[in-house]
């Protein structure tokens, strides 16, 4: 059997007409992915400034919050054994003993 059996003979003017449908569909699709690179590119502009500002917000706030750094803590607590216990925010514990100002604690 020949291979050329069992194909069709088509008209020019019909493969020509396919042929110039074809390039249309393919003129669109590379107009619609032109388009398309065109709003990422916006969007992709549009996330980094939203990133930017972010940054930008969260180093300011850094930077007001580090000005109070300076002031210094204390919280006092008696102990168990009726001393004075004074913490300060460096992490440092002090432990003072009894005194006239801090009398030893009796439990009734």
């Amino acid at each position: 059997m020949n291979k050329n059996e069992n194909m069709q003979m088509i008209p020019y003017y019909v493969h020509e007409s396919d042929m110039a449908r074809l390039q249309k569909n393919h003129d669109d699709e590379m107009e619609r992915v032109e388009k398309d690179k065109e709003r990422y590119t916006k969007i992709i502009k549009r996330l980094w400034i939203a990133i930017i500002v972010c940054v930008i917000i969260i180093a300011g706030m850094f930077l007001y919050e580090i000005q109070f750094v300076d002031e210094v803590w204390t919280s006092e607590a008696n102990t168990d054994g009726g001393g004075t216990a004074v913490a300060n925010m460096d992490g440092e514990v002090y432990y003072y003993g009894e005194s006239e100002s801090n009398p030893p604690q009796t439990n009734p």
